[in-house]
């Protein structure tokens, strides 16, 4: 069922525990209770929000490495990474620049290196505990996908053209010879063919789906759950069974899609 909202819907964000203002320069608070500590002095940049109780820095030296302050403001996680993505699951992407190219892997709350950083590209952790990673194939020059695990083994080999990483134990991936998309297990096995033009995540047990410019959402078992109805065209997944679709075009007049 579509509904049509009566008033102007705006996007809900995470509360953010940092404060910050532009009076003379950039002036950065962070807030945990009753604690304030101003990080301006220390810091050449804070990002603005907490993941995990850790709140990703960039030091004011000579290359602004990233590193990881806590809610009290203090360094947990020194500066020594180029690039760095907030926490999920417990564990946050890192990179280090190596000849002028970044290679990533993943770090704990602690700054143990849990997955060496030696791949091109990764995706978060998921609560399957498992993180997409990139490598490059030397003989056919194709980026290929796989998946390891928080000990940092592969335990699904990277033989995917492209994936958006686990969610409740199923993964979308891509096969640029068939040109579509299916889902795998958290087995790496291949448990919904290729057969979809966009797929997206499984939430609540659906998943946005599409084929020859149709949308519809499938279960984990491939069915069909419902067609959504010609001109419209998903814009989230499904929370608390709602998600939000809008007018084919410029993402204009949003409407909710319950999945009763």
């Amino acid at each position: 069922n579509l509904i049509r909202p009566d008033a102007t819907i705006s996007w809900l964000n995470r509360q953010s525990m940092i404060k910050w203002s532009q009076k003379e320069g950039y002036s950065y608070e962070i807030f945990s209770g009753k604690v304030k500590t101003k990080l301006a002095e220390k810091y050449n940049d804070v990002h603005s929000h907490m993941e995990n109780g850790l709140c990703i820095v960039w030091s004011k030296e000579e290359g602004h490495k990233i590193g990881f302050v806590n809610a009290k403001g203090k360094e947990v996680i020194p500066c020594i990474y180029d690039a760095a993505m907030s926490f999920s699951n417990q564990y946050a992407a890192v990179a280090k620049e190596i000849d002028g190219k970044k290679s990533w892997g993943f770090i704990d709350k602690k700054g143990k290196e849990i997955v060496p950083c030696i791949y091109k590209e990764v995706k978060d952790f998921s609560t399957d505990g498992l993180a997409a990673i990139c490598i490059n194939d030397e003989q056919t020059k194709d980026d290929l996908w796989g998946f390891v695990n928080t000990k940092g083994e592969i335990v699904i080999p990277a033989t995917f053209n492209n994936t958006d990483g686990f969610s409740e134990g199923m993964a979308r991936v891509y096969n640029k010879k068939e040109r579509a998309s299916g889902y795998i297990n958290t087995k790496g096995e291949l448990v919904i063919p290729y057969m979809y033009d966009m797929a997206s995540y499984f939430s609540e047990g659906i998943a946005w789906v599409a084929k020859d410019d149709k949308y519809f959402t499938i279960d984990q078992n491939n069915e069909t759950i419902f067609k959504l109805k010609k001109g419209y065209e998903p814009e989230g997944d499904f929370h608390d069974g709602l998600a939000i679709v809008s007018e084919e075009g410029y993402g204009k007049n949003p409407y909710i899609e319950t999945t009763k």
